[in-house]
């Protein structure tokens, strides 16, 4: 990890684990009551898809849908799951209530600027070692991780209530880049079970394509709209299952769930904040000019918004800063309240969420893998209303489902040292 929890938090952070998975599906979710689903991000189907093409001795550096969509289903069939959901349209939702807080937080002028505070590493940090200097800054929107497992649970309270006991019976799982992503079940209690890295995925991943031959693998991708249609049927948990797979089976729409979702993926590693910006104001000022600048080392970047190609009135400055080596002047700034930055995408892993510490090892550089990355994306085109759309469609499910905007708000505290790391 990157130091930037204690010793007794590594100990709950060990209890997440797969071992903690299996246990927990053989000794409480193994009766047809029971609906297993799980959560994958894009950053882990990056580097599981590293392991996939070695394995398959795929040359080419194209991202094809067909890749994602059986390594996705294998993931599903390792972790025993009913169903697994790509966490992409939960980051756009995010993304949205995020870009709508900066905008309320600039018109409002009340602090100097706002830090992303996605990364559990990052929050553990400034509660820790900055103090509640740094609150101010922070940006009280929880991650797209905790907002979608909000949203998944919420759904059935609502409908499938009084037909399963949701405490007993729903088990939601993820898998994350980051060992600090566990944390946050812990320490916000939204309904995630267990958070597994996918480096521990990948004895078993590898065992699995290595000994495939013509294994059938059933196709388990499903989105937030399938899961809601099958719920609103009110069945029983068994006819509500069968209601998916028959949707699964006669369907032929491919969800997406990975990169090829975003038609802004300059900087694709923790979740697009400071690109999403971007890509909204510019779309609605296509008057201004943007500018991107390599900062001082390869872990920050910076994008200046000009309100015209002149560069003489600069209307926004961003920053993304990614690394502990880099939190220094973070927190140099937030002491001497001279926040320069309109925005900062702070994350504690060096090259952001796409290399966490939970990620495979490879032989790769880190600089290979991105830019194989970004070279696999140059030609794929996008939808141009699929963020609106995506992002309009999560909110009606939170309009219908009536969930307090509070839900998806976090608040920080400031460690006392004279308790327990744990109760505090």
């Amino acid at each position: 990890c990157t130091g930037c929890i204690t010793s007794s938090e590594s100990l709950l952070v060990n209890n997440c684990s797969l071992e903690n998975h299996f246990s927990l599906l053989k000794e409480s979710y193994n009766t047809e009551n029971s609906f297993k689903l799980s959560i994958i991000s894009y950053q882990s189907l990056e580097s599981l898809l590293i392991i996939y093409k070695q394995i398959k001795n795929i040359k080419n550096n194209n991202r094809n849908l067909d890749y994602y969509k059986e390594i996705v289903n294998i993931i599903g069939e390792i972790l025993n799951v009913d169903f697994i959901i790509p966490l992409n349209n939960f980051i756009l939702y995010t993304l949205n209530l995020c870009y709508k807080e900066f905008l309320d937080n600039k018109s409002k002028n009340e602090v100097g600027g706002v830090i992303c505070s996605e990364c559990p590493g990052w929050v553990c940090y400034s509660e820790k070692k900055i103090g509640k200097i740094s609150f101010q800054y922070m940006s009280k929107i929880k991650s797209p991780h905790e907002i979608s497992s909000i949203i998944i649970k919420e759904l059935f309270n609502k409908y499938l209530n009084d037909k399963i006991n949701i405490e007993k019976d729903l088990y939601i799982c993820s898998v994350m880049s980051c060992f600090d992503k566990k944390i946050e079940p812990i320490r916000y209690k939204t309904g995630i079970n267990t958070v597994i890295s996918t480096i521990e995925l990948e004895e078993k991943f590898k065992y699995y394509l290595n000994n495939q031959n013509n294994t059938i693998i059933n196709n388990k991708i499903i989105d937030i709209n399938i899961l809601k249609n099958c719920l609103k049927e009110n069945k029983s948990m068994k006819e509500a299952k069968k209601l998916i797979k028959n949707h699964i089976n006669n369907s032929n729409n491919m969800i997406n769930f990975s990169l090829y979702d975003f038609p802004f993926n300059e900087n694709y590693s923790s979740n697009f904040y400071i690109e999403f910006f971007a890509y909204m104001i510019m779309k609605e000022n296509p008057k201004y000019f943007m500018e991107r600048k390599d900062g001082r080392n390869i872990d920050t970047k910076e994008i200046i918004i000009y309100s015209d190609e002149n560069k003489k009135d600069v209307v926004y400055k961003f920053l993304i800063s990614y690394g502990l080596r880099n939190i220094q002047n973070i927190v140099r700034m937030i002491k001497s309240k001279t926040i320069k930055y309109d925005y900062v995408e702070m994350m504690a892993s060096p090259g952001g969420c796409i290399n966490g510490a939970g990620q495979i090892r490879v032989e790769k550089t880190r600089d290979d893998i991105f830019k194989d990355i970004k070279n696999g994306f140059e030609k794929l085109s996008f939808e141009d209303d699929y963020i609106n759309k995506s992002i309009n469609n999560i909110g009606q499910i939170v309009e219908e489902l009536k969930i307090d905007s509070n839900a998806f708000s976090q608040s920080f505290k400031e460690a006392d040292f004279s308790k327990s790391d744990i109760d505090w």
